[in-house]
């Protein structure tokens, strides 16, 4: 998903998010990684149907293993050496929701390393599924307790729950775990249904994203499609009613993108606070 560069304060919808909020290593840049398994997977995929080399699907696996790891590294010694500012990240209602880039990833490798040892593959998406779940929880938990400025809110809200739902149903289906894949499912898809109505009203109703956070305005478009590969590994079925129905959905918000082009052309300039 997307990547997020910085944020002046002066764009920014949260008033009290802090003045210089400075992380090393910030959560988004785990969607490299994020990025290089997605092809990796698309990859093995066409390669199974094509004469394409499955060779490099395992090539792109290694690259974004490596580079999870070592920002993964880098993310735990920040956060050993200056704990209050991850406090400060975890907590921020802009930056929060990318910290579940961390074990969306972990899930995807799990599918990777299922290659080549399918225990280490199981045990590897088991760790990162309930780091997921119990960051989904908290997080949504963080909502409730300390309510959101509604234009704080953006599509990077659709990742700690309903991405990480989707794709731990995938990840589930594809290492023999039926019964939590579906269960991992209901928690996407009932997600999908709260969060998506919330952003939409959000961006329907409330003043244009600030430039830094156009870029979340492609989260829109992921819903449906990991809905439907979920829905696909768990039926083995390609060609069903809720298959289809999913891919209807994806067109129209295909259309949408082409419509906020426009948006990302022109969203707003200015950068101050990294994180």
């Amino acid at each position: 998903m997307a990547a997020m560069p910085f944020v002046d304060p002066r764009e920014s919808p949260h008033s009290e998010a802090p003045p210089a909020l400075v992380l090393a290593v910030p959560p988004g840049l785990f969607g490299i990684s994020f990025g290089l398994l997605g092809l990796a997977g698309v990859w093995r995929l066409a390669a199974r149907s094509t004469h394409l080399p499955l060779t490099f699907s395992t090539v792109l696996f290694a690259a974004a293993a490596t580079v999870f790891l070592g920002l993964l590294i880098g993310w735990l010694i920040q956060s050993l050496v200056e704990p209050h500012v991850l406090a400060e990240a975890l907590a921020n209602p802009i930056i929060g929701p990318f910290h579940a880039l961390l074990p969306l990833n972990g899930m995807l490798l799990g599918v990777g390393l299922a290659t080549f040892d399918l225990t280490a593959a199981r045990w590897l998406f088991a760790l990162s599924f309930g780091v997921m779940v119990l960051f989904g929880g908290w997080i949504t938990g963080q909502w409730i307790a300390q309510p959101q400025d509604e234009a704080a809110i953006h599509p990077g809200y659709l990742l700690p729950t309903v991405a990480g739902g989707f794709l731990g149903a995938d990840s589930a289906a594809k290492l023999g775990w039926f019964g939590l894949g579906w269960l991992s499912f209901g928690i996407g898809l009932v997600c999908w249904f709260v969060l998506s109505s919330v952003v939409l009203h959000r961006l329907f109703f409330k003043p244009t994203l600030p430039g830094a956070l156009i870029p979340t305005l492609a989260i829109e478009l992921t819903p449906p499609i990991v809905a439907g590969n979920a829905y696909v590994s768990l039926t083995s079925n390609p060609v069903s009613v809720v298959s289809m129905m999913l891919a209807g959905y994806v067109v129209l918000l295909g259309v949408v993108q082409l419509r906020l082009v426009g948006a990302a052309w022109g969203g707003g300039t200015g950068c101050c606070v990294r994180w």
